[in-house]
C-alpha cells in the first residue's frame, strides 16, 4: 500500500511488497545516461529488491547517502554507503552550498559532474563509484 501525509508534516510516502511473509519494499536501482537519454538496471534483480538488511527494519537501508554540517570554512562531506553486493558505479550525490564561490573536491576519488549558481545557493553535483560492501566519501570546498 501508499502512505499518505497530514498537513503539518512533509509528504511521506511507503510501500508494500505483495509477496508472502514479508513487507519489505521492492525497487529497482537503475544507472541513468542523461546525455544519451538511456538507462541500464544495476546489479542483480533480487539484490536489488532487497532494499532492506532486516526485514521490518527500515533503518537497516542497504544504499544510504549522508552530509556533513557544513564548517566555518564552507566546506561538507558526503557519504555513501553500500551494503549490496555489487558495486554503484557513479554514485550521485548533490550538495547545496553558499553562493559565491566555485567549488572543489579536496578529499575523496570522484568528479565533479557540474555546478552552478542557482537563486540562493551553488549547486555541485558529484559522482563517485562505491564497492560492494564499502563506503565512499567526498568532501568539498571552495577553490583556490
Amino acid at each position: 500500500g501508499i502512505g499518505g501525509f497530514d498537513e503539518e508534516h512533509d509528504i511521506v510516502y511507503a510501500a508494500t511488497t505483495p509477496r508472502h511473509g514479508g513487507n519489505k519494499a521492492p525497487f529497482n536501482i537503475y544507472k541513468i545516461d542523461d546525455i544519451k537519454g538511456t538507462y541500464e538496471p544495476v546489479g542483480n534483480p533480487r539484490a536489488a529488491n532487497e532494499a532492506i538488511a532486516n526485514e521490518m527494519d527500515y533503518d537497516s537501508d542497504k544504499l544510504t547517502l549522508n552530509f556533513s554540517d557544513l564548517t566555518e570554512e564552507n566546506s561538507m562531506t558526503a557519504t555513501i554507503k553500500n551494503d549490496f553486493n555489487f558495486e554503484i558505479e557513479g554514485a550521485f550525490a548533490r550538495f547545496v552550498m553558499p553562493k559565491g564561490n566555485e567549488y572543489e573536491i579536496t578529499t575523496g576519488d570522484g568528479y565533479i559532474k557540474q555546478q552552478f549558481e542557482g537563486r540562493e545557493n551553488q549547486i555541485v553535483d558529484v559522482k563517485m563509484d562505491v564497492p560492494a560492501y564499502s563506503s565512499r566519501s567526498i568532501t568539498i570546498a571552495p577553490a583556490d
